[in-house]
């Protein structure tokens, strides 16, 4: 998981605000302001740059017992312009900002009623309390918690359309020199469950940073790929998008980085439940599957530890302990990955599942899909590039395992082959069987090949040893003269 270089926690208010604040004009009632457009300003209202945006307001308050400074009641208004800190960070437009605010001198705090932005990254609206700090007679800092409502966000155009939050709220730090917003928490309710976030945003040298962490307890496939930036890991979001569908994804963490002029760096882990898995187009989906999926460094990893396919012919495999891999998400065409299969079922089953595209393994041979009863526990790897047709010749696979309590009469027409356990192994060259086994009760030990490729379909060979004895002779009619 990439470094977060921050923690979930709250922000406590500052020591420094029981020292008393001063504003100049004490006892004034009902003035007005207007500040500069433009440029940077260090006060109180306008502490950081906005290139463009006109700064007006009016204040309300006046002296308390001994001539001191009470509450002031005051309204800001910014007409539109951007958010550039520095020179370095790209402005962020916005068409306005206004608020509602207290001033409580005392106890160094602003009690926002109302404050609403609408900007190019976002707009929503939010109420709460913040203490302020200072720094050689200067405003430094905002430490502040918030409810957050109508958020409407799209930083950087990470989204399509920008995501809507109802409802949230947040502890905050602002920091103004160098601009930082630290996020201690947020905790935001969403419609799935509440989502909780922690992280910050800062004016770097190079330009806008963004860090960020979060947790959810429950989601849903379909609200994770809402909530996942499609800029950020396409290929994973685009995979979780198209191949995981119902059911329900539990214990979600993630962290989000974003630095100038490179590309966002995201990690994801989450386990799944009663969910429907694709693992290939071509193959019949994973049902009732449970497991855990992990991104981290662009590596994406789908573990299934249960659930079953239904192939067209046969009854269900147990693909529990299967894995789909993509080694490099951030290959944009034709990704490898791998499938690391690990199933059992009926024989037949498994032929039915090798006959579909883009492996077609009997189609390659002159035998049937049910060619023989019995059950199967495999093991192997399936490698190939993503995309919609694969040709044979670009895909690599191997298997190997057991069958048992076999028994066929296609093989060797009109007589019945029987082996209590046979190995099996392939590839997408050819698939062996070997062991021992009967032929109509006659022991024998056989090993049967049948080659697969492009070209087929190829007839198969078997090499073996078989009891040569008179009953071998009349089961097979063999005819041999008397003496």
């Amino acid at each position: 998981m990439p470094n977060s270089g921050s923690r979930c926690a709250t922000f406590p208010p500052p020591t420094s605000r029981r020292k008393a604040w001063a504003l100049p004009g004490s006892g004034f009632c009902g003035r007005r302001f207007r500040g500069p457009r433009g440029g940077r300003s260090g006060g109180l209202c306008c502490p950081f740059g906005f290139p463009g945006g006109g700064v007006a307001g009016a204040r309300r308050g006046g002296s308390g017992a001994g001539g001191a400074l009470g509450p002031v009641a005051a309204t800001l208004q910014i007409g539109k312009g951007a958010l550039q800190p520095n020179d370095a960070a790209e402005p962020v437009p916005f068409e306005g900002a206004q608020s509602y605010f207290t001033f409580s001198p005392e106890l160094g705090s602003l009690t926002f009623d109302s404050l609403s932005v609408d900007s190019a990254w976002g707009s929503g609206s939010a109420e709460g309390t913040a203490y302020l700090e200072a720094a050689d007679g200067r405003l430094s800092s905002l430490i502040g918690q918030f409810t957050l409502t109508d958020l409407s966000l799209n930083p950087r155009e990470l989204y399509e359309t920008p995501l809507e939050i109802a409802r949230a709220t947040a502890d905050i730090r602002l920091e103004l020199n160098p601009f930082r917003v630290r996020l201690g928490e947020m905790y935001v309710e969403d419609r799935d469950g509440a989502l909780r976030l922690a992280g910050q945003f800062d004016a770097g040298e190079t330009g806008w940073r963004l860090d960020l962490d979060g947790q959810m307890d429950r989601l849903t496939p379909e609200r994770l790929v809402e909530l996942w930036p499609p800029r950020a890991a396409p290929k994973p979001r685009d995979w979780v998008a198209r191949n995981v569908a119902g059911g329900t994804l539990r214990d979600i963490s993630f962290a989000f980085r974003r630095r100038p002029d490179s590309t966002p760096d995201i990690y994801a882990d989450f386990g799944f439940e009663d969910a429907g898995l694709t693992f290939l187009k071509t193959m019949p989906p994973i049902s009732g599957a449970e497991g855990q999926a992990t991104l981290i460094d662009q590596r994406l990893v789908i573990l299934a530890t249960r659930g079953e396919v239904q192939p067209d012919q046969g009854g269900p495999i147990d693909i529990s302990g299967t894995s789909f891999i993509v080694p490099d998400t951030g290959i944009k065409r034709e990704a490898p990955s791998v499938t690391r299969l690990a199933a059992e079922g009926e024989i037949t089953s498994f032929l039915s599942l090798l006959d579909r595209e883009p492996l077609e393994v009997m189609k390659k041979t002159p035998l049937p899909v049910d060619m023989a009863r019995g059950r199967a526990a495999l093991t192997g790897t399936l490698s190939l590039p993503m995309k919609d047709k694969v040709p044979f010749d670009e895909i690599a696979f191997h298997f190997s395992g057991t069958v048992s309590d076999v028994e066929t009469d296609v093989l060797i027409p009109k007589h019945t082959i029987a082996a209590p356990s046979l190995t099996v192994r392939g590839d997408q060259t050819e698939v062996e069987v070997s062991g021992d086994g009967e032929i109509d009760g006659i022991p024998a030990s056989a090993t049967w090949v049948q080659p697969i490729g492009e070209g087929g379909p190829f007839p198969s060979r078997v090499e073996g040893t078989v009891e040569l004895s008179e009953r071998l002779i009349d089961t097979f009619n063999i005819g041999l003269p008397e003496g």
